[in-house]
């Protein structure tokens, strides 16, 4: 009985990573592709070892290359920096069907 349950969560968990995964990339994709172009490689499924057994919905975002120059330039910028946190934040909080996080700064 203990086993199914577990199954079942697992699963649970596994469908709302994928959604939570999609919601966050949209607003990756949309928020990060009004700054500058973006190359959209979509949202992937994986058994990450930094993933597994998590009891909640999860996701692994990856932002940019630091090997490609343009992007590793990218990266650096704090304004870009800061555009990938909002986006994440945005993303989760629109999961969460929580609206907009509040500024930065604000608690």
């Amino acid at each position: 009985m203990i086993k199914i349950l577990d199954d079942l969560a697992t699963q649970f968990h596994a469908s709302e990573s994928r959604r939570l995964a999609q919601v966050v990339h949209g607003r990756l994709v949309g928020d990060l592709g009004a700054l500058r172009p973006v190359l959209d490689l979509g949202v992937k499924q994986a058994p990450f070892v930094v993933l597994v057994g998590s009891e909640m919905p999860s996701l692994l975002a990856e932002i940019g290359f630091i090997t490609h120059s343009e992007e590793g330039r990218q990266l650096e910028e704090t304004e870009y920096q800061d555009a990938v946190a909002s986006a994440l934040a945005h993303g989760v909080m629109s999961f969460l069907g929580r609206g907009e996080p509040p500024a930065r700064g604000v608690s």
